[in-house]
């Protein structure tokens, strides 16, 4: 069985030079059914909307599902729903 990610060696050193040349890398592009952009749009709200997701990766999902949200939210009822997903009094409580 493999070694979990989680528990391969390698310096944060190492990590940090690797994680700082990602600012060269030409970018990623991605191919999504506009039900699954607004699925991962939904998890994106979600997880921004996690009190203790204050640090600037936040910051940058937040960036990511604007995006996904003008790509999907086309209509105006879309459009209102999709806002609703960044505004915790729509939010419901969970089924039993």
């Amino acid at each position: 069985m493999p070694e979990p990610a989680a528990r391969r060696e390698f310096s944060l050193d190492q990590f940090q030079a690797e994680f700082a040349d990602l600012e060269e890398h030409p970018g990623v592009v991605l191919r999504l059914g506009a039900v699954e952009a607004w699925a991962v749009l939904g998890q994106l709200q979600l997880a921004c909307r996690h009190p203790a997701n204050n640090g600037p990766t936040r910051q940058i999902a937040e960036q990511v599902a604007r995006q996904l949200q003008a790509a999907v939210a086309t209509t105006p009822v879309l459009r209102v729903v999709a806002e609703m997903g960044w505004d915790p009094a729509y939010d419901e409580e969970p089924s039993p």
